[in-house]
This record gives C-alpha cells, sequence and structure tokens, in this order.
C-alpha cells in the first residue's frame, strides 16, 4: 500500500470500526457496503484535515479501490 492508502485505510478503521463490524462478509453485496464506507470516511477526513479540497485530488479512485478490497479481504479472513 502506498502512503495514501494506509492514511486513508488507518482512518476508515479508526474512525468507523462499529459501521465495519456490522458488516458480514456473508452478506448479499459486503463489498458494496465496504465502499460506502470508505466513501464516508474520505469526506470526513477532507472535513477534518483538508477544508476545501476536492476529494479526487487527496485520494484516487485507485486508492478508494484498494482500501476497500483490503478490508473485504481482512473481514474474510
Amino acid at each position: 500500500m502506498e502512503a495514501k492508502q494506509k492514511e486513508l485505510y488507518i482512518f476508515t478503521v479508526d474512525h468507523f470500526e462499529d459501521r465495519l463490524n456490522n458488516i458480514s462478509p456473508t452478506c448479499v453485496s459486503p463489498l458494496c457496503a465496504i465502499r460506502h464506507v470508505v466513501r464516508e470516511a474520505i469526506y470526513k477526513y477532507m472535513e477534518d484535515y483538508c477544508c476545501g479540497e476536492d476529494p479526487i485530488n487527496v485520494f484516487s479512485q485507485e486508492d478508494f479501490e484498494i482500501v476497500a478490497r483490503r478490508i473485504l479481504s481482512e473481514k474474510s479472513k
């Protein structure tokens, strides 16, 4: 993982732990649910640390996808 991806991953896991714990890896679409949480984490991160900046300038689509898939893989273990 690259630095931005690690930052997003840690922020998401730390700030949205309860939401992530409520997502079952056996539900119909756990990746979709995780992506929703990661997207919320991006906007919360932007609100807390990057006032007025466009989220896409901070976290790329690839960063978003890699973090969501890593969280899913950890939940599937």
